[in-house]
């Protein structure tokens, strides 16, 4: 499923491109699993007709590539499709409460830099490189105000000269244990990360603070 704190793995705002238009279908309409039905199903046979018309594209191994990441995009819409219809009935109305969509306003400037150099340290540490190989690019922040608790999601660039991502961009699972902000009563909630080459690192994680 994929949510505002925990976008998919086919999150289209993140993979969009500067100037590229998007449209966002939200659990709260009523239409949107069948909208989102018509898409994978109509998506799914022009792909299916495409593997027909052309045998030899069995052979071109990108464009398998993308055929397989298309279905398997098919796939999570059903998903969310259903995941949409469940989420409504549950919480039909919610989204009229103002208290439920509140935004926050600039996270704590000491707070967030204690973050960011947190999680630089704390991928050293993982990778097993001195501190000064890790080089924070970017950094920014979302929040928003939810029941009893502050949640963020924070993204990060980071830069390495001694290609010290090898191990992520060919695989290798992230895992910050014992990350904490000290002085802070932060909790540390879900992990993504993408590292196109040795060199870079696109890393986005959820804090959560009591209210």
């Amino acid at each position: 499923m994929s949510t505002k704190l925990n976008p998919g793995k086919f999150d289209c705002i993140r993979t969009a491109l500067p100037d590229e238009p998007y449209f966002v279908l939200l659990a709260r309409d009523p239409s949107a699993p069948r909208r989102l039905r018509e898409w994978s199903d109509q998506r799914r046979q022009e792909l299916l007709a495409e593997k027909v018309d052309r045998p030899d594209l069995d052979e071109d191994a990108a464009w398998l590539a993308r055929f397989n990441e298309d279905m398997a995009k098919c796939r999570d819409a059903d998903m969310i499709g259903h995941d949409m219809v469940v989420w409504r009935a549950a919480h039909d109305g919610e989204w009229r409460n103002p208290c439920a969509r509140q935004t926050m306003g600039e996270i704590n400037p000491a707070l967030r830099e204690m973050i960011a150099e947190v999680t630089r340290l704390r991928l050293c540490s993982f990778l097993v490189v001195g501190t000064g190989s890790v080089t924070l690019i970017k950094h920014t922040a979302r929040s928003w105000l939810m029941p009893g608790f502050n949640v963020r999601v924070h993204e990060f660039e980071f830069d390495s000269a001694s290609e010290a991502f090898a191990p992520l961009a060919e695989g290798r699972a992230l895992d910050l244990t014992e990350w904490k902000v000290a002085g802070f009563d932060v909790q540390l909630g879900d992990i993504e990360h993408y590292a196109p080459d040795a060199n870079t690192l696109f890393l986005r994680l959820q804090t959560v603070e009591a209210a």
